[in-house]
């Protein structure tokens, strides 16, 4: 396999090995008997997929509820562009929605424009099991710290990018991560989860690109709140490829920043996405 930059038109390979299974999704193993069998089951499901492709059979979300009832409970903290995006996806993809901003009004009209989703109370218990934080990384602490033991229980999303002003570095301490420094104001009982750091919102709103499903990369500490939140970008029609445990988050923030640099001196868009390709 080969870390690859994806555009609408093309893809230009970076040429990075990776394990096959340093990309196994889901839970830690137990042993390494489990990761085996684990990465025997990741190999079939591909191949399944790729046969899918060959046939022309187009590919769907994964459903695990009976139709009708929605996939995730998800709410989503924020009103900008990427808030919008997810929160479209996430309504086609079958899960409940519920939009909370500082401003009712806007939040009113968010909802509205994308049809289908709730407007929540800024600073009361948000109605999802999941809560995405789409919200600059400047006041992303503070907001977790606002709804406090409100938010137990709940897999929190980190979607920021802690960049500088200058695009030329993060402003987290050293050694750690924006998803980690947010982790610490949460409270007990919940679970931070690093996820769509690396997708421009007009490419996540797009959607798939050439046939091909864009690619989410995730990183946390908890097994089940990680399966909670592939389970959820799968219902988007994406591809979650989890990277290891919350410290990774720093990594997939400087891919983030990456992404910036690629805009400035190389792309000169953002009409593209990082992802893997796997080559056999």
């Amino acid at each position: 396999m080969t870390f690859s930059i994806g555009t609408r038109w093309g893809r230009s390979e970076l040429g990075i090995g990776i394990r096959h299974r340093d990309l196994v999704a889901g839970p830690e193993p137990e042993s390494a008997h489990h990761e085996l069998s684990q990465a025997r089951r990741v190999i079939r499901r591909h191949r399944r997929h790729n046969r899918q492709q060959r046939s022309g059979r187009a590919w769907r979300p994964i459903q695990h509820q009976k139709a009708g009832t929605p996939i995730s409970s998800v709410s989503i903290i924020g009103l900008g562009n990427m808030a919008s995006a997810l929160a479209g996806r996430a309504l086609a993809g079958g899960n409940a929605v519920e939009i909370i901003g500082r401003d009712p009004a806007k939040a009113k009209e968010v909802a509205a424009a994308l049809g289908g989703a709730t407007v929540g109370t800024a600073g009361i218990a948000p109605a999802g099991d999941i809560v995405v934080l789409a919200v600059p990384y400047a006041s992303a602490a503070a907001v977790v710290g606002e709804y406090g033991d409100a938010l137990h229980g709940k897999v929190i999303i980190d979607i920021t990018n802690p960049v500088s002003p200058d695009f030329k570095g993060l402003v987290t301490p050293d050694g750690s991560s924006a998803a980690q420094e947010i982790a610490k104001a949460a409270p007990a009982g919940s679970h931070v989860v690093k996820a769509f750091n690396t997708l421009y919102s007009n490419v996540l709103a797009a959607g798939p690109a050439d046939g091909r499903r864009l690619d989410v990369f995730i990183a946390g500490d908890d097994a089940q709140a990680k399966r909670r939140v592939s389970a959820f970008i799968e219902s988007l029609g994406l591809r979650p490829m989890d990277t290891g445990q919350l410290p990774m988050a720093r990594t997939l923030e400087n891919a983030g920043l990456l992404m910036l640099g690629l805009v400035a001196h190389s792309v000169k868009h953002t009409n593209f996405s990082l992802g893997v390709s796997i080559l056999s």
